[in-house]
């Protein structure tokens, strides 16, 4: 799985989860999984 950027460097978790969303953090491709650990746990 590639990672989508905008022309601004953003990673919308929007459009990249498409098709994640119900499931668990420990089931989603390595880089999706770092993407959101990255971003949206305070505390990995």
């Amino acid at each position: 799985m590639e990672i989508y950027k905008d022309a601004c460097g953003h990673a919308p978790l929007l459009v990249n989860c498409e098709g994640y969303w119900e499931l668990p953090l420990d089931e989603l491709p390595a880089e999706l999984k770092k993407l959101v650990q990255d971003h949206f746990f305070l505390f990995p």
